[in-house]
């Protein structure tokens, strides 16, 4: 085992375009621009304390620095000198506390190492204020001035000083370090495993989870937080998009990043530059900013691609973004389809020649009303019922009589009916029953029509059986389909605003639609030849000014003395802005509200409003979280029946239209924030009653179905919304449903086991008397233990087992026994097997060995249900609830920011 004398990580502030930090005797400067590395004022090593953390103040040119040891803690205010010299020696203001940071101009907060209080400081050193925060605050960060952040275990929270109360907090468990971004609208917190970015109110945006211990972090000018580990750099987003940038082969401490440069430190305090390759992320940045100019840029470049990207921009809903630079023909046609760009779509299916990608591309043509690309793709795929039906809507009757003749040219009876009945041909109708053998059919189509001629020429040919039809009327007309008022080519549409990429043109387009301006601009000038060229003499007047050989007068040209004014530098991207927008009238389609499921899941960070809304993923995503979880296969039926309790579906009082799906919500509840949330039907006293399911399963012998209930009732308690008073209670059900699971699983082992291994079997039933049951149930446990140990000849591990039964007091037929055995252990107190247990000793139970932990020994366990595992098991499911991950991070089922 190799332990750290000294800490290998450097200490450090990056302000600007400047890097403050301490390698060895001195405080240093290193500028990024010119490299330049220069030491500014020496210190003196406080005994054994380290340089924990170092912060600058750029208004009054100090530093300030904390050293931590084990049993010290102090900072040191340096006063830095104008001139930078190795040989500048400063006599700092020294004082005691675990952490200090800047929050003003001329102030700074210091946390004192006993008593959790913090003291406000000028840079004198005198104190101008102490109070007592709430909670146990373990160190602090930097904020924005008159505030800062106050770190506690499970999370971090934003204490402002002029109101004197924490304003904002984010779960963040044992927070190292915080990173605010350039503009200080966003934080990061680094803990050990755990990357958390909230804003600048301290709202939750987004957690990254990783297996390898995070370094260090900064922010790039575009909002992204790059970050590394022991052996990857990394990126991540405030809307939670992550992903790998490079690897490194040895650790480093990230300092500034600045487009593909990131600045770093080695652990011997060098100055290391590194190049990574930003396009991913600023391509990121860009679409989340909605920062489209320099998403086509990226895009123009030809330096991003992949299916990883397409399929990224897919789910973030840019598909016309995508379509710009994807090859791929049949990519090409399904984003072209997603993004409604028709004649996209047709120009792939075109050069795809697939019946599939035609059918598809006809479908989505005839919502949109493009009638000419819906006929041509049922030509393409010879769907001529379609095709005949389109005709008919449309009132394309001259290609609808071309359908009947392309029919008979096909041998197609049914077509050729169907055509003449969109035609009211009924002569056709009759000679097609006719040739088909249909004759009875035939004639009574021409007697019902008045086609008498037709009808006596059928009548040789019916059957001799065969009663001839009379017409009821001799007033018997033909009935023709209705005559179309209007034929339809397309559907008339409103113009909408045209596509981003449409309207900014790139560099070849610009400089090529410029230079046809200026060829048209001299064509259009010469174009009239000499006509002007009228010889009026002095017809202008004597103080009109004589023509320049080069142009006209300036003034003239101007406009009358007024210069220059009008030259314009207008950027070309918004001349072809306008120059869209003054085609016509635009229609801007209007900003769709969010929905009040979008408003449950928006609001909440409680699991069953996200379910409730239909936000699975989110919801799936809280919980790996919150309880880290890893199976969510047992979740499925309850997210169901969650989100069909929140649901109501009224018919709609149109015929055929489908029926509205409504979301309920409580308004009559006292809680004003609980109107606006979705009735759960999972509460605590639904989970109340199926714990109590199960103790009837117990008296019934059927430990398996209790097992089950008791599974089912944990597999609950993360879809609760519960109020912050029941919290105890659920404490109280989630230990119960934990002991009782154990404790049934090594009954059932032991029944399983107990003629073949009666030693094993004897364990598991002293291991049941130390789990938390019910008292009749506990009574139940130490008689099977006593019975079990007797029986293997362990007289005296028995005889505890009695005294115990008969310290709780018994029925007395058991106490008879009971005080039988404990008399035969008093005379003969002997054991014939060792057992894997030590009832003197404290132990807690193994969730999959079934074997116990002792005081002592190292241990993990499961985030949610709280079991312990030997630490062999670290990483594997729990089987006790059967969803979270033994040894993950998490930060909680319920924490008080969520009330």
């Amino acid at each position: 085992m190799v332990y750290n004398l000294e800490r290998e990580r450097p200490t450090y502030f990056s302000h600007a375009s400047e890097l403050f930090y301490c390698k060895g005797n001195f405080i240093r400067l290193y500028e990024y621009s010119s490299q330049r590395d220069t030491p500014i004022v020496s210190i003196r090593r406080n005994g054994s304390a380290a340089p924990r953390a170092l912060h600058y103040n750029s208004a009054e040119n100090v530093v300030l620095i904390t050293y931590e040891a084990q049993d010290t803690s102090n900072f040191e205010l340096y006063k830095l000198p104008k001139q930078h010299s190795p040989e500048s020696v400063v006599e700092p203001k020294r004082g005691t506390g675990t952490s200090a940071v800047f929050v003003g101009r001329n102030k700074f907060a210091v946390l004192e190492r006993s008593g959790g209080a913090v003291s406000l400081k000028t840079l004198e050193g005198e104190e101008s204020k102490r109070w007592y925060p709430p909670g146990s605050v373990t160190g602090l960060f930097p904020a924005t001035s008159g505030s800062f952040l106050l770190r506690y275990e499970d999370k971090v929270a934003l204490y402002d000083i002029q109101q004197a109360k924490n304003v904002g907090e984010v779960v963040c468990n044992n927070a190292k370090y915080a990173y605010w971004s350039p503009d200080h609208e966003f934080v990061a917190l680094l803990s050990k495993h755990t990357l958390t970015i909230a804003n600048k109110r301290m709202e939750h945006l987004c957690s990254v989870q990783e297996t390898i211990r995070l370094k260090s972090g900064a922010w790039d000018e575009s909002g992204v937080f790059v970050y590394n580990t022991l052996s990857h750099v990394k990126y991540c987003l405030p809307n939670g998009d992550s992903g790998t940038i490079r690897t490194m082969e040895v650790p480093m401490y990230i300092t500034k990043v600045q487009g593909d440069i990131v600045q770093c430190l080695d652990r011997e305090g060098n100055n290391k530059t590194i190049f990574v390759d930003s396009t991913e992320f600023l391509f990121k940045a860009a679409l989340h900013k909605r920062d489209f100019p320099a998403v086509k840029r990226i895009v123009q470049s030809s330096r991003i691609s992949g299916h990883a990207i397409i399929g990224y921009l897919q789910k973030k809903g840019f598909p016309e973004v995508a379509l710009h630079f994807v090859k791929d023909e049949r990519t090409r046609f399904n984003l072209a389809l997603q993004c409604g760009k028709i004649d996209v779509a047709k120009e792939c299916a075109g050069a795809a020649d697939d019946k599939e990608c035609w059918e598809r591309l006809a479908e989505e043509a005839l919502k949109q009303g493009k009638l000419s690309v819906v006929e041509e793709a049922y030509q393409r795929t010879e769907a001529f019922e379609k095709l005949s039906f389109l005709y008919l809507v449309t009132g394309q009757l001259g290609k609808l009589k071309n359908m009947l003749s392309i029919a008979k040219a096909r041998g197609d009876s049914m077509s050729v009916f169907h055509n003449a009945l969109f035609l009211g041909d009924v002569s056709e109708r009759v000679n097609v029953l006719k040739e088909s053998g249909q004759v009875a059919l035939a004639y009574v189509t021409a007697v019902t029509h008045g086609l008498v001629d037709l009808a006596q020429q059928l009548e040789p040919l019916l059957p001799k059986d065969h009663h001839l039809v009379t017409p009821n009327s001799t007033h018997q007309t033909l009935l023709y389909p209705p005559i179309p008022l209007n034929s339809l080519t397309e559907w008339p549409l409103l113009n909408v605003a045209p596509d981003v990429f449409d309207v900014l043109p790139d560099a070849s387009t610009a400089s090529a639609a410029a230079a046809a301006t200026v060829e048209l601009t001299e064509t259009s000038a010469n174009m009239w030849g000499d006509s002007l060229d009228l010889d009026l003499g002095d017809t202008a007047g004597p103080t009109a000014a004589p023509a320049s050989k080069s142009g006209p007068a300036p003034a003239a040209a101007a406009g009358g003395g007024w210069g220059d004014d009008l030259e314009l530098d207008i950027p070309e991207e918004v001349l072809a802005a306008a120059n869209v927008a003054s085609k016509g009238p635009i229609f801007v389609a209007p900003k769709t509200l969010p929905s009040r499921e979008d408003k449950w899941s928006d609001r909440s960070s409680f699991v069953c409003d996200h379910v409730a809304a239909g936000d699975f993923d989110g919801a799936l995503a809280l919980l790996q979280h919150q309880i880290g979880a890893v199976s969510f296969d047992v979740f499925k039926g309850p997210f169901m029946s969650l989100w069909a309790s929140a649901h109501s579906s009224i018919p709609s009082a149109t015929s055929g239209a489908p029926s509205m799906l409504l979301g309920l919500q409580l308004n009559t509840h006292p809680n004003e924030a609980a109107r606006k949330s979705p009735p759960i039907f999972i509460t605590v006293a639904s989970l109340a009653a199926i714990v109590k399911n199960a103790y009837t399963f117990i008296g019934q012998g059927n430990l398996a179905g209790a097992v089950e209930c008791f599974v089912q009732t944990l597999h609950h308690l993360p879809l609760l919304r519960p109020e912050k008073s029941e919290m105890a209670e659920i404490e109280k059900i989630k230990n119960e449903c934990r002991q009782y699971v154990l404790g049934l699983r090594m009954e059932l082992k032991r029944r399983e086991i107990v003629n073949d291994e009666p030693v094993r079997a004897a364990e598991l039933a002293c291991y049941v008397t130390h789990c938390n049951l019910q008292p009749a149930h506990d009574t139940g446990a130490l008689q099977t233990a006593m019975s079990m140990t007797y029986k293997i000849q362990n007289i005296g591990d028995a005889g505890q087992f009695a005294k115990r039964l008969l310290d709780r007091g018994v029925a007395e037929p058991v106490a008879q026994k009971a005080r039988q055995l404990h008399a035969i252990s008093e005379q003969n107190p002997t054991n014939t097997h060792k057992l894997n247990y030590d009832m003197r000793n404290p132990f807690v139970i193994c969730g999959s060995s079934l074997s116990p932990i002792y005081k002592g020994a190292k241990f993990e366990q499961c985030p949610f249900c709280r079991t312990y595992y030997q630490p062999t098991f670290k990483g594997t499911k729990c089987e006790v609830c059967l969803v979270s991950q033994v040894g993950a991070q998490a930060s909680g089922l319920f924490t008080d920011s969520q009330f």
